[in-house]
């Protein structure tokens, strides 16, 4: 333990992640990711039908025609031929892949008289092409448009970071009332440290990512968050206990106990997720692997970097001693 020198390996650590930091902002800045083919070559309309196409094959069938032919006369290419998916509910669901960038909210939007959806919504609501409802009198509701591609991507990413700012502010409040100052906002930045890593080592190594890259965030910041829960509760138990020792005595115990269950727990997820990737189908294959990438990022940082960060911060308001007696003793000749 005397020869484990947490601050020296904390500071290499530090020098060669600001070099991958610096590099994959420099890249990202130039290139962006690497967006897969359904993130960035096409984007994907999904028209789903309702109940009343689900025995009439033949419908479905002219349905898929006709709509590629109205798609294809308002000008839009398709990367690949139209299929038919059927979803949760049984329902017949049209995919059709438009070549990307020609896409927006506004030209497949569901107002305006003139807009796709509207000659899409017309021609099935319409009885002589041989869709009749059940009840005509009805508001037509079963059609829907999902959009997936990047000319949409853009939104659910902003979203999504919005939603996981939101979760790091209510997290770091919650460390903040029961961890105190230091622990609190050690884990704000060594989580914004994780982030930033993996995003760069994504734009260095240029693995592909889909629309689904948000999820893989998603990820990366709840197991950082796990983390920091994992280490200032063992600080909080090193700091509140019998034994008085110095704030870096403190600091190697935790960085030792911590480190070894968040490595052992990071290490069988990792496991997990790399023999999940030989069965699941090739579309998730990526994701797998990058929220793999995710964690071993996370869980480096963890060991590395974490328990000296609460240490650094600690400094700025730290007794010589700490622990219980340190400070029994430090009270009692107060009162004296």
């Amino acid at each position: 333990m005397k020869n484990f020198n947490i601050r020296k390996i904390a500071f290499i650590a530090l020098d060669i992640i600001l070099v991958i930091v610096i590099a994959g902002a420099v890249l990202f800045g130039i290139l962006g990711f690497n967006k897969s083919t359904n993130a960035s070559k096409y984007v994907q309309v999904r028209v789903t039908l309702g109940q009343e196409y689900i025995l009439k094959d033949n419908n479905v069938e002219k349905a898929e025609k006709d709509i590629k032919n109205i798609l294809s006369k308002n000008g839009y290419k398709f990367v690949e031929d139209a299929y038919t998916e059927v979803d949760s509910k049984g329902y017949n669901v049209l995919v059709f892949n438009l070549k990307g960038n020609q896409v927006t909210s506004d030209n497949l939007s569901v107002t305006g008289e003139g807009s796709v959806y509207k000659q899409i919504k017309t021609y099935l609501e319409t009885e002589n092409v041989g869709y009749v409802f059940d009840a005509p009198e009805q508001e037509f509701k079963e059609f829907n448009v999902d959009y997936v591609g990047s000319a949409f991507s853009n939104k659910l990413y902003s979203k999504s970071l919005i939603s996981m700012a939101i979760i790091l502010v209510a997290t770091i409040v919650y460390f903040l009332i029961r961890f105190k100052v230091a622990s609190s906002m050690a884990s704000l930045c060594v989580t914004i440290i994780e982030f930033l890593l993996f995003v760069s080592i994504v734009a260095i190594t240029r693995i592909p990512v889909d629309g689904m890259f948000y999820v893989v965030l998603f990820g990366v910041l709840i197991a950082s968050l796990i983390s920091s829960f994992v280490y200032n509760n063992y600080f909080r138990m090193a700091l509140n206990g019998a034994e008085e020792k110095t704030l870096l005595e403190h600091t190697q115990y935790v960085s030792c106990k911590a480190g070894k269950i968040i490595a052992s727990v990071f290490i069988a997820v990792i496991a997990a997720l790399l023999l999940a990737i030989i069965a699941v189908p090739s579309s998730i294959k990526v994701l797998l692997a990058l929220l793999a990438l995710g964690l071993l990022v996370v869980g480096i940082c963890s060991v590395l970097i974490r328990p000296v960060f609460r240490y650094w911060l600690g400094l700025i308001n730290c007794k010589k001693k700490t622990g219980y007696q340190g400070q029994a003793k430090q009270k009692q000749a107060k009162d004296e």
